[in-house]
């Protein structure tokens, strides 16, 4: 019988064990680069005789990649590892297989590499503050413009990040645009809710 897991890299200790263990597997794979610090963690299927067959990257609560590809072979599909083996590197979470599929087809939504000039923007910046500890506090900033997709008015929502996950919004200089060049990743969820555009960066 299959199952379906979701993998969390909860904690620094599980990034550092996350580390470790590419020091230990030895497959292609590796030679891409994977930086744990800006993941959430994965979905995997394993198979009826517990070897991994697909699986699902989770980056900034959003489907980053799955496989296997065209492009992409998998990092677990090629480890090979169990599901017991993963239980040592950080703590499993049992999923539905309905659960799984959905967050499959949500990469059929995204467009990667797409390119847009906006011209008329907003800037938001919010704090989002810890109930238990108000000492705590998440920062989000992004930009939100209107534009024409497929034929219809949308709310756009742009997120800026660099490959260690800093927002880099704060260190330029928005209000002095008359119009912004971007290339990111565009997720489109449903027709009637915000496109988003995640990864955003600068055209020169």
């Amino acid at each position: 019988m299959k199952k379906y897991i979701q993998f969390q890299i909860l904690n620094n200790d599980d990034k550092l064990s996350m580390n470790n263990l590419l020091h230990h597997i030895k497959n292609d794979y590796l030679e891409y680069g994977i930086n744990f610090k800006i993941l959430d963690g994965w979905f995997i299927e394993f198979s009826d005789i517990d070897t991994p067959i697909r699986e699902i990257e989770i980056k900034n609560g959003e489907v980053a990649s799955r496989a296997p590809n065209n492009e992409n072979s998998g990092f677990w599909l090629n480890t090979k590892l169990c599901e017991n083996d993963l239980q040592v590197f950080s703590e499993l979470f049992v999923m539905s297989e309905s659960d799984f599929e959905e967050t499959w087809k949500r990469f059929d939504k995204m467009t990667f590499g797409f390119e847009i000039e906006i011209k008329k923007f907003h800037f938001i910046h919010f704090f989002d503050y810890n109930d238990e500890n108000d000492d705590e506090e998440t920062d989000y900033s992004y930009l939100r413009t209107i534009i024409k997709y497929k034929g219809k008015r949308r709310v756009l929502r742009i997120y800026f990040h660099n490959e260690d996950g800093d927002n880099i919004i704060s260190s330029y200089n928005f209000y002095d645009c008359s119009k912004l060049q971007l290339r990111g990743r565009l997720v489109d969820h449903r027709i009637d809710e915000d496109l988003y555009l995640y990864e955003s960066e600068l055209i020169e």
